[in-house]
């Protein structure tokens, strides 16, 4: 009966030292971040599907709460948003193939990577929106990286509209990232409850059968 006890004593000892670990962990990124001010260059070389590729004009930072900018977001208003390839004229113009490249990563850089946005999927979207335009979309997933966070799930939404006649040639874009925190992964306190209320029940049937 002694090693028994001390055995579920070192087994809740443990349970307590991990449920103490997770509640010290990190906290995860939320709000959302917008992103304008630049401009892009996209060629398309056939559709459907999209086929083509997209470089980046610098100038692109992070826009104000009043345009969309909000939670763990907000101390980085106004600072530079950097893209993969970006150059102030003749940007690296990358494949719509290789957006998810490790070589492409991060997508998204701010305030010389103090945050980061690694991007893990990419749809990209072409329709017609009249006056002989049309709006090209990139829609994907990735994850969020900041010192004092835990690293956070994501959505990355991507929007510009052609020239009339059709030409993305250096047309200004919105970004939109935004942070989806999941959830706590465990039983946490009741599990733990659960799990110590069974020993307990446990050890007084016994008692109750010994008598």
């Amino acid at each position: 009966m002694r090693k028994l006890s001390l055995a579920l004593l070192a087994s809740g000892t443990l349970l307590w030292t991990g449920l103490l670990t997770s509640a010290q962990a990190d906290p995860l990124l939320t709000g959302i971040l917008e992103v304008g001010g630049g401009s892009v260059i996209v060629n398309i070389t056939s559709n459907p599907p999209p086929v083509g590729d997209i470089g980046f004009v610098a100038g692109s930072l992070v826009l104000s709460t009043n345009n969309g900018t909000s939670g763990s977001f907000v101390p980085f208003v106004g600072d530079a948003v950097i893209f993969p390839g970006q150059a102030v004229v003749t940007p690296t113009q990358i494949p719509f193939t290789q957006l998810t490249a490790a070589a492409n990563q991060p997508f998204v850089s701010i305030a010389g990577g103090a945050l980061t946005f690694t991007l893990t999927t990419a749809t990209e979207t072409i329709f017609d929106i009249g006056n002989n335009q049309q709006s090209f979309l990139i829609s994907g997933t990735g994850t969020f990286h900041e010192a004092g966070f835990s690293d956070t799930p994501g959505t990355f939404d991507l929007s510009t509209q052609s020239l009339p006649g059709g030409s993305f040639s250096n047309t200004s874009f919105s970004a939109t990232a935004v942070a989806v925190p999941g959830p706590i992964v465990g039983a946490g306190i009741p599990g733990l409850v659960s799990l110590f209320g069974w020993f307990g029940f446990n050890r007084l049937r016994k008692r109750r059968s010994l008598a």
